[in-house]
């Protein structure tokens, strides 16, 4: 370009230097000049037309390439200068045309105004010059780009650039806020990020199309790219601040995420080639994009590279391609533990290495959904390979002082041996379905690395007490064997049919002990005691008189045996763990609040008392104020222990105090008169009330409570309408209480939810009497003191009474179960002062005596309440 730019300028340089001359004698005569003026300029016409042609024959030739896209051909447009080339051509041939008609309407003239005008000749020359310059280098430059090389680079920087722009494009629309919260825009893609899928999509179908043709390295070229292309990406979502996913996450920027989605597919092309040598290529290819991941410390990259190991088995392994098959097998953990690299600290390389062992999960659970017991055996050792690689980066840490000293090989290695329980227990329960050849084998590989039952059972607790979809792929085992995605998944029974077969290979018989489940104990007994039987015939003991008859049954009993120490022992360690735990200053703050919620403000007998006139307010310091009565209950102190299992709503303790306050009613109307009356329907027991209330007189005054196991508290559905207003039609405060059923008659009609015969009390007030109640002397309604039971506390209150806990063997237990108590005493001052007691009735059935036992001393103050 910068030849024609120069061929051009000194054709113009040239006109103005000479036309300031004088007459040169060389030059040709006016019609001479004429002449040689109009044959430049069919030249420079001729030679524009060739360019032209040249022009578009390259225009034809690209477009008609099947690997050329719309993006690619305007690169090859620009890279050409077609059409800055073809512009000054067609300059050139102009600028010659305007010499010629000068040099002919001049004539002698010159055309500066100077002697000599047949310098315009020099026109033409510089045209023609131009021209045949633009022509060659126009063809050149073609010829140039048209090489495989040169197409191949310029289709990576068309690609990268659409890449990079449509990487920023997602980091912009993610992080955009709308209406939404930001949440929907991830499902609304631009423009530049669906130019990147096409270049990514385009690329893959160009690697599919080099594997099934078996061109290697056009395979190799391509996969090149795109691992070029993944980099420039990360290279533009970096400049962003953009913050990678965890390893195992899908990903989800471009180009990656197409990447992942035709992963499967992808292999399965190379896989079905059989090429060996595709196959090594694919491997290097997801090795890099794994090194990669690690050095980036970018989790989804690892995913892409992981997935695509473990895909390369589990396709050849299903097709049955033994080259491919093979070298996936032995390939698996070399590349991936090799990809970790040897400078990477053990913190930062934790994630990824944990990955490669759920992956590691995957590749052996698909050896055994397709019987490939050998597969099973050799990924399953192989895995020792990632440890000791863990272990010489964690013993190179410790020899510094300065690093970090983690101890993360345990932890790939227990992940490792619970994926292999619970695969043993898979294969057992295929056997169990549909028969499994060699089961006995599958679940020796998980015997081999469980030599203790105290191990055993640390894993099989850590298991149940993780979140094992962190870690484990139990719903791949599931998809594989059950292709339409039918069944439910339930992972800890995989697990626990391993450890209930372990364990009645390691359990003696003769001396059965409790193993540490830490807390899962309850849970393990429930899920395997019923099917120990089943599970005896997998196991091998190796011990000759576990043959005879009724051996086995032996062991079945004895690890039940184990299993019942194992919940015993849990649930010893929990209570001490409960005595040992503070008390929440916060939580016994609820309580108190929660008790004075459920007691005064939800409370229906005082609100009713003071409605109708039968409620006083006494000082502290009064004579006549009630007596304290007192309320112990004891609660588990979990309650008061944070977290807290449940709030403190309803308060039962408020609840009760209620129902105590029931009880002080019962008590001061014993002295009223009581009468008979058939009260075996609602329709006999408001007979009753009405007759009651026509003989105190106390129509519309009166206050209706029944008392005892009422079958029929819902009496709106026996009374005429108009007679009786349900409590939701209400809006008296004592209406949110659950006691009050409605008014009958314009008195209201209240449940005491209290236990024994039928009766009801019928109560005019205020003439029958009064509730008092008086402040504390510190000015409180109530005074709540919650006391953690101490040992001297249970101790003495056991030897009040023994019966406590009847569950617990000894006084120990029972000593146990009490210090994880509290007791909670609730002082008030309230009560009952009754004024004439010929205001009030008892309704009682006619099939009891005369009440006798209501002039029985009232029950004593105190409310006691076990908790136990």
């Amino acid at each position: 370009m910068v030849i024609v730019w120069a061929s051009f300028l000194l054709a113009v340089g040239a006109f103005i230097a000479l036309g300031e001359t004088s007459n040169f004698d060389y030059l040709p005569t006016i019609d001479d000049a004429q002449l040689l003026s109009r044959t430049f300029l069919g030249i420079q016409a001729a030679v524009a037309t060739i360019t032209l042609a040249v022009m578009v024959f390259v225009l034809q030739g690209v477009q008609g390439r099947d690997d050329i896209d719309a993006d690619t051909h305007r690169e090859y447009l620009s890279r050409s200068y077609v059409r800055a080339i073809f512009t000054i051509s067609l300059l050139a041939v102009a600028l010659t045309s305007v010499a010629v008609i000068v040099i002919h309407a001049d004539g002698h003239e010159s055309f500066l105004a100077r002697p000599g005008s047949s310098n315009l000749l020099l026109v033409g020359v510089g045209g023609l010059a131009v021209n045949l310059t633009a022509s060659f280098l126009l063809f050149e430059r073609t010829l140039q780009l048209s090489e495989p090389t040169a197409l191949a680079g310029m289709k990576a920087d068309v690609a990268r650039r659409s890449i990079e722009q449509g990487a920023r494009s997602f980091v912009v629309r993610v992080s955009r806020p709308d209406e939404w919260g930001g949440v929907f825009s991830r499902f609304s893609r631009e423009a530049d990020e669906l130019a990147a899928r096409v270049a990514v999509r385009r690329l893959l179908e160009e690697a599919r199309a080099a594997a099934r043709q078996g061109h290697v390295e056009e395979f190799r070229e391509v996969l090149a790219s795109l691992r070029e292309l993944t980099e420039a990406a990360m290279g533009a979502l970096e400049d962003s601040d953009f913050q990678w996913g965890r390893p195992g996450q899908q990903p989800g920027w471009p180009p990656l995420i197409d990447i992942h989605d035709s992963l499967y597919s992808f292999v399965e092309v190379v896989v079905s080639a059989d090429d060996r040598e595709l196959a090594l290529v694919l491997r290097g290819w997801f090795e890099r994009m794994v090194a990669i991941a690690v050095r980036e410390d970018c989790g989804e990259l690892f995913t892409v590279g992981s997935d695509g190991l473990s895909f390369s088995y589990q396709i050849s392994a299903a097709q049955g391609s033994g080259r491919i098959q093979t070298l996936a097998l032995d390939s698996w953990w070399t590349a991936a533990t090799g990809s970790l690299g040897y400078d990477t600290p053990t913190a930062e390389m934790m994630p990824f290495a944990s990955h490669l062992v759920r992956q590691g999960e995957r590749v052996l659970s698909t050896a055994l959904n397709l019987g490939r017991l050998a597969d099973f055996s050799r990924i399953a050792a192989g895995s020792s390979l990632l440890f000791r690689h863990v272990d010489y980066i964690e013993r190179r840490e410790k020899r510094d002082p300065a690093a970090s000293r983690p101890t993360g090989s345990e932890d790939l290695r227990r992940l490792h041996r619970v994926a292999l329980m619970a695969l043993a227990g898979r294969a057992v329960m295929l056997d169990q379905e549909s028969g499994l050849s060699d089961v006995g084998a599958y679940i020796a590989v998980a015997r081999e690395n469980t030599p203790s039952a105290r191990s055993l059972a640390s894993d099989v607790s850590w298991a149940l007490g993780a979140d094992l979809d962190d870690y484990l792929s139990w719903m791949s085992w599931e998809r594989e064997a059950l292709p339409d995605g039918g069944g439910s998944v339930d992972p800890s029974r995989y697990l626990l049919s391993f450890f209930a077969i372990r364990l009645l290979e390691m359990t003696d018989p003769a001396s059965p002990r409790a193993v540490n489940l830490d807390g899962q104990a309850m849970s393990v007994f429930h899920q395997v005691s019923d099917r120990l039987p089943l599970l005896a015939q997998y196991a091998e003991t190796g011990d000759p008189h576990d043959q005879a008859q009724g051996a086995m049954d032996e062991r079945v009993e004895a690890v039940l045996k184990v299993l019942s120490l194992a919940v015993k022992q849990d649930e010893v360690e929990a209570d001490w763990d409960v005595i040992r735990s503070k008390l929440d200053s916060d939580l016994q703050a609820s309580f108190i609040a929660s008790v004075y919620a459920s007691r005064i403000e939800n409370s229906v007998l005082e609100p009713l008392f003071d409605g109708l006139g039968g409620f006083a307010y006494l000082p502290a310091d009064s004579p006549s104020a009630p007596a304290l009565r007192v309320a112990s209950h004891w609660i588990h102190r979990s309650a008061f222990v944070a977290p807290t299992w449940a709030p403190h709503e309803n308060n039962p303790s408020g609840s009760t105090l209620e129902a105590a306050l029931f009880d002080d009613l019962e008590a001061a109307a014993v002295d009223a008169p009581a009468v008979q009356a058939r009260l075996g329907s609602t329709d006999d027991a408001l007979a009753a009330i009405d007759e009651a209330m026509s003989s105190i007189e106390a129509a519309g005054s009166g206050l209706i409570v029944f008392f005892g196991n009422w079958l029929e508290t819902n009496i709106s559905m026996h009374v005429p309408s108009g007679e009786f207003t349900p409590n939701w039609q209400t809006t008296t405060p004592e209406s949110a209480s659950d006691g009050l059923l409605g008014h009958y008659r314009g008195s209201p009609v209240v449940d005491a939810f209290s236990a024994g015969p039928p009766r009801i009390l019928v109560l005019d007030l205020p003439r029958w009497g009064c509730l008092l109640r008086a402040p504390m002397a510190n000015g409180e309604e109530m005074q709540i003191d919650i006391e953690p039971v101490t040992a001297e506390l249970a101790r003495k209150r056991l030897d009040e009474d023994s019966g406590h806990f009847p569950n617990e063997s000894d006084d120990e237990g029972k000593l146990r179960k009490l210090q994880t108590l509290v007791q909670s005493v609730i002082n008030e001052r309230v009560g009952f002062v009754v004024k004439d007691a010929s205001f009030a009735r008892w309704i009682r059935p006619e099939t009891d005596e005369p009440a006798t036992d209501t002039e029985d001393s009232p029950p004593a103050s105190a409310d006691e309440d076990d908790g136990d």
